[in-house]
């Protein structure tokens, strides 16, 4: 049994400890979804939406299940609604533009990435950002302090260009 296996099962062991547990079951779920155990996650994502519902990260959650098993349609109900926040979860962008791209919205999948990364950069996603084509490349992850600032000293090379025509 691999190290995944055996927290995955021991966080079963403690669900039926503790069977109305929302966040031990969104755990366990997120645990799930890591393994590809899709049918599994989503019946625990569902369930935690049981126990509390509106569950922001259940329903992220259950949304990117969703995506992963190709129930698109499915997963865009449940981030349109996340979206409509007034302060939308900055994951749920990045799945919207995800799906967005999937039905060939490109000019909105890059707005709502673009929007996303603006709320936090953190959910920064390379291979999403190419797919988009968008043309700032991203910062690198290690340039960026904890809290989401640029580190000092950083600059890139179009500052650089600008710097020498002086």
């Amino acid at each position: 049994m691999t190290a995944n296996e055996e927290s995955i099962q021991a966080l079963k062991d403690a669900l039926k400890v503790s069977p109305d547990n929302a966040p031990l079951t969104i755990h366990l779920a997120d645990m799930l979804m890591s393994s590809a155990r899709y049918d599994e996650a989503s019946d625990h994502y569902s369930r935690a939406l049981t126990l509390a519902p509106g569950n922001e990260a259940a329903r992220l959650g259950l949304a990117q299940v969703c995506l992963q098993q190709g129930k698109y349609s499915q997963a865009l109900v449940i981030v349109e609604d996340l979206i409509r926040q007034a302060k939308p979860p900055a994951k749920a962008l990045v799945l919207h533009a995800r799906l967005l791209l999937n039905d060939g919205q490109i000019e909105k999948a890059r707005h709502e990435y673009t929007r996303a990364i603006d709320l936090d950069f953190s959910v920064q996603d390379t291979s999403l950002f190419e797919r988009l084509g968008l043309k700032e490349k991203p910062i690198e992850r290690e340039l960026i302090t904890t809290d989401g600032r640029i580190r000092a000293g950083v600059r890139d090379d179009d500052d650089e260009d600008e710097d020498d025509d002086d």
